[in-house]
This record gives C-alpha cells, sequence and structure tokens, in this order.
C-alpha cells in the first residue's frame, strides 16, 4: 500500500494524470496506523516506550539515505553553479521543509533546494511528538475517544487558519499543523482494530482514500485552481468510546 502511494506521487511528477495528493494522504494514513501498532506492541509488552530506541530507530532507518541525498544534492549544485538558498537547505536539512514551503508560492516551490523533503519532515514532527503524547493518551479511560477529539480539533484548526484566517493553499498543503490529522487517522483506525473491528484491515486503503476526497468542500472554493478539502470521519466513526 505505502509502495502504491509512493507510485502514485511519482508518476504525477513524470506528468502522468493520477492524483499525488492522494498518494500523499495514503501515505501519512498508513504511517500513523503502521507506528502506533508497533508503538501499542511496545506498551503492552513493557509497560513503556523507549523513546530513546524509537528515536534510533528511526534515526537509522531514515537519516543515512536522508543526508547521502542532502549533501549531493547540495554539491551538484553548487558544481553546476546554480543558486542555493541556504537558509532553504538548511531548513531541509533539520527537518522543517514544510514549513519552508508552507510560506512560498508554487512556482517559490520549485527552486527550493530539496523541498521534495517536505513530507518527510511532517512525519519527522510526528514521530517526535507522538510516542510522548501516545504515553499519556493510552492511560486515559477511553484513548479512542482521545485521539478522535485531535482529529477534530486539527480539522477546526485547519477550517479555521483557511476560513478566518485566509492562509494560502500553500500552508494549508505543507505545515504540519494542517496535514497532521491524516497521520491521526490513521493511529485512530489502529485503535479501532483492536477494538474488534475485524473489517478494518480490508477497508484501511479505501478509509484512506475516503479521508482526502468527501464531506466538507469548504464552499467549493479553489485556491489556485485546486479545491481544497476538509477531511471526515472514516465509517464507523462512532466507535471510537
Amino acid at each position: 500500500m505505502r509502495a502504491t502511494a509512493i507510485l502514485a506521487v511519482i508518476a504525477y511528477h513524470f506528468q502522468v494524470p493520477v492524483a499525488s495528493a492522494l498518494g500523499v494522504i495514503i501515505f501519512f494514513v498508513l504511517s500513523g496506523f503502521l507506528i502506533t501498532g508497533m508503538l501499542i506492541k511496545e506498551i503492552k509488552r513493557s509497560g513503556t516506550i523507549s523513546i530513546r530506541t524509537f528515536y534510533s530507530r528511526r534515526a537509522y532507518r531514515i537519516f543515512p539515505a536522508f543526508y547521502v541525498c542532502w549533501f549531493v544534492t547540495m554539491g551538484l549544485a553548487l558544481w553546476k553553479r546554480q543558486p542555493v538558498t541556504w537558509s532553504n537547505a538548511a531548513g531541509t536539512f533539520f527537518y522543517f521543509a514544510d514549513y519552508g514551503r508552507a510560506f512560498l508560492t508554487l512556482k517559490q516551490q520549485y527552486s527550493y533546494q530539496m523541498g521534495v523533503s517536505w513530507s518527510l519532515a511532517v512525519e519527522e514532527q510526528f514521530y517526535l511528538l507522538w510516542p510522548l503524547a501516545l504515553l499519556w493518551i493510552y492511560k486515559r479511560k477511553r484513548p479512542l475517544r482521545a485521539v478522535a477529539w485531535i482529529i477534530f480539533i486539527l480539522w477546526l484548526w485547519r477550517a479555521l487558519l483557511v476560513i478566518g484566517f485566509h492562509v494560502s493553499w500553500d500552508y494549508a498543503y505543507n505545515a504540519f499543523d494542517t496535514r497532521a490529522d491524516a497521520l491521526m487517522v490513521g493511529c485512530w483506525l489502529d485503535g479501532l482494530s483492536r477494538k474488534g473491528c475485524a473489517a478494518i484491515h480490508p477497508i484501511l486503503a479505501l478509509e484512506s482514500m475516503a479521508c482526502s476526497d468527501s464531506c466538507c468542500r469548504l464552499g467549493g472554493d479553489q485556491f489556485d485552481g485546486r479545491v481544497w478539502t476538509v477531511e471526515f470521519f472514516p465509517a464507523g466513526g462512532g466507535i471510537y468510546s
């Protein structure tokens, strides 16, 4: 499923008419689902989460390939005497490309060095926050309800930014605080699967797609020709207690 999501994004960049945004959302939902499942298993096994072990495993899996890519990209840019905006390069180096791109126009984003790592930055920020948050949520009487409330608050926050503060489509598309809900939907789906919803695994892909494209389109408004959607609770949303 992850491979399908990645291929959709790659195909879009090669001018194939596919919904790349949907591929990104599917990837986020799956990441939330898989990471939460891994962390819950550790809590049940040991009673806690080894934050140090979790961070080191994520670093071991991501840092080597990412930083090789970063140094090669910067090196080639310098070798070819291409202009390098070092503030942008530093943003990608420290996994803040999502917010680095959020305040740029679409045209400016094309020249953002390693700007394609914005979705990885969103994931890294999620990895930083979620283990600590999950430890607190897991001890609550109704953890699934707590996760559902987090998702709902994130939706309200995004709607407030777009409708009330008229933030740009570029911010809404790139920033962690406007994309974290997809990751949290994945976390919530993992919780549902543990509540005895036997059908949750077969319909996971459909849930991921549905949360991108249904329910609430802020009046059909378009930003730079693209429709902004507010996601909705997956099917079975009443089962969150």
